[in-house]
């Protein structure tokens, strides 16, 4: 373990650390994805997404008005959300060295179209979309 220094702060920091204990800033060859979970009226307001990067669920799941915030290495990654059998889109993106991605997500199904959504659209049950667009292929 070497000790460095914080790119955005200058303190110093454990090179094991994933992000700087002061600031926040995630260190050398990690980024943050941020997701934060918009109203959706009366859809889900109880219920939690499943999280997937990268095909592997990650965290314990997102709350209406939560914003969560993970850390991965740079390169190609994949995000979706799921609850229950309905899905997100799937979407594909790369950090190319940058510190943070963001996403916004809100169920996309209305108390009137709901069933049409966790039937025919299954898979775009939940609305995902990225903040950072730049990020996207």
């Amino acid at each position: 373990m070497a000790l460095i220094n914080c790119k955005e702060c200058n303190k110093e920091v454990s090179d094991k650390a994933e992000s700087c204990p002061n600031c926040g800033n995630p260190i050398s060859g990690k980024c943050i994805i941020k997701l934060h979970r918009e109203s959706g009226f009366y859809s889900d307001k109880i219920r939690k997404y499943k999280i997937f990067i990268d095909g592997k669920e990650t965290g314990s799941g997102i709350m209406e008005g939560d914003k969560l915030e993970f850390f991965v290495n740079h390169g190609q990654h994949e995000i979706y959300l799921r609850i229950d059998w309905c899905t997100s889109r799937k979407i594909r993106f790369t950090t190319n060295n940058l510190s943070e991605v963001q996403f916004k997500c809100r169920p996309n199904a209305n108390p009137l179209l709901a069933l049409l959504y966790i039937t025919i659209f299954s898979s775009s049950y939940i609305h995902l979309e990225p903040v950072t667009t730049a990020i996207c292929h």
